[in-house]
């Protein structure tokens, strides 16, 4: 198996890892979670299919888990993620989503109180240059992105009214993303490596919320992934493991009514540690079925919020030459 076969399915893995949910209590699209697909050959298209599952049912209060009491989330999402790459250096991608999210409160009397949103997601574009990358298995690369207002951000709940921004299918606001990740092989087979991948994002302000009455903007958001990746012969294919780690620290939302400064929203920002295992079933060189899950480790939130359960992620991914490569 080439360094560059065992890199895809490396970064396979992590990257389908790799969410930026637009939500206070981390419910929301695995959007930089999902961003990175693999370095690949000049002239090769590649594409991401997944179902995400996100379940939220603890309420935190600080680092104090307080159980699951009346409250709960669930996001499901839809991903599509494509990706070409033009020579040794540079490449791109992007990443569609439709996103479903429901919230559910049970009330004193113990009737339940349920709110739904459903619809595309906000569209991600991220442009990627190979720094450097060698047979021995190190690998360099560096990304500069935006993301896109294309999802709903203004649905209304059955009474009319407005629902909550962080509900919504998308943000509103224009986004920046800088990427990057570092991969070194370990091993002499070439089989285990290690990968790191920090992400940071600007959020830009969506002017247009509650009917052009108010300006809302998702807190900044920094994460740091790190894996540990091996293979393994099973039925004469290859399966790749990874075990990695991720720290994702948000900051507070920010909201102001008419003219009035932004000021800082409670009950929203704050930092988490997740383990990520996940599996890649290599069936060629060319196609892979992949699981991850995220398991919560530390949550340290602003004030009082729901914080993960857990998360489960399944999907496909292959990578073919372009009809130019094989000219």
């Amino acid at each position: 198996m080439t360094p560059k076969v065992i890199c895809l399915m490396v970064a396979l893995v992590a990257c389908n890892k790799f969410g930026l949910g637009q939500t206070c209590c981390s419910s929301g699209v695995p959007i930089s979670n999902s961003l990175g697909l693999p370095n690949q050959e000049a002239n090769h298209f590649q594409a991401l299919f997944s179902y995400d599952y996100n379940y939220l049912d603890q309420l935190n209060t600080g680092t104090e888990n307080l159980g699951s009491i009346n409250r709960r989330r669930r996001t499901q999402s839809v991903l599509a993620q494509f990706g070409y790459t033009f020579n040794e250096y540079l490449s791109v991608e992007g990443l569609a989503s439709h996103v479903s999210q429901l919230r559910r409160n049970t009330l004193n009397s113990g009737e339940e109180e349920n709110t739904k949103t459903s619809g595309i997601g906000d569209i991600v574009l991220l442009g990627k240059y190979n720094v450097f990358g060698d047979e021995l298995g190190k690998e360099l690369s560096i990304g500069l992105g935006a993301k896109l207002p294309t999802g709903s951000a203004d649905q209304l709940n059955n009474e009319g009214r407005f629902i909550i921004a962080d509900l919504q299918p998308g943000s509103g606001s224009l986004d920046g993303i800088a990427w990057l990740r570092y991969s070194l092989n370990i091993t002499k087979k070439g089989s285990r490596f290690i990968s790191i991948n920090p992400s940071y994002k600007w959020n830009g302000s969506y002017d247009d919320y509650l009917n052009n009455t108010a300006t809302y903007r998702f807190g900044n958001e920094l994460q740091i992934f790190a894996a540990l990746n091996d293979q393994f012969v099973v039925a004469e294919k290859l399966l790749n493991t990874s075990i990695g780690v991720r720290y994702r620290d948000r900051a507070r939302d920010q909201q102001a009514i008419a003219t009035a400064e932004e000021l800082e929203l409670p009950g929203t920002g704050g930092a988490w540690f997740i383990a990520e295992p996940s599996l890649l079933y290599q069936l060629n060189n060319s196609f892979a079925i992949l699981m991850n899950a995220d398991i919560p480790l530390y949550s340290d939130v602003n004030e009082t919020q729901l914080t993960p359960t857990y998360r489960l992620n399944g999907g496909i991914a292959f990578s073919i030459p372009t009809k130019h490569s094989n000219e």
